[in-house]
């Protein structure tokens, strides 16, 4: 368990940082970037215990049809049942651009059911080292 700091003034490059000491306090840096990125490598090992650290409790989920759901327990429910159902699920970006909390992925997936196989662009918002 941490203690998380978000600097006041905005860096040069617009990416937000936070700025987390452990119990050791130990520094570490993530930018809302890399936490999009964890949360998106979590997807494709099928990490359910670090992807369930990684949302946040009023998760917000939207697919390609426009269909969604919202809340972390929902959310663990169904990745579990996804992974379980297409243990080849792979996400694969080509770009991956962010904005302060915004993190922009430009790609496709890989699936055995065709309906999964979408391409075009993922958004992922991150509040306090989360996705939301």
């Amino acid at each position: 368990m941490g203690i998380l700091f978000t600097p006041s003034t905005p860096r040069s490059d617009s990416a937000q940082v936070h700025i987390i000491y452990n119990l050791n306090f130990t520094l570490y840096l993530m930018e809302s970037k890399d936490v999009a990125i964890r949360f998106n490598d979590c997807i494709n090992n099928h990490n359910l215990d670090e992807l369930t650290k990684l949302m946040t409790e009023d998760f917000r989920f939207i697919d390609s049809e426009n269909n969604g759901f919202q809340g972390k327990e929902k959310a663990i429910k169904i990745w579990k049942e996804f992974f379980v159902k297409y243990p080849e699920y792979q996400n694969i970006f080509d770009n991956v651009r962010s904005k302060g909390d915004i993190t922009l992925f430009i790609g496709y997936s890989v699936c055995s059911d065709k309906k999964w196989e979408v391409k075009g662009i993922r958004k992922a918002t991150v509040k306090d080292n989360r996705v939301a």
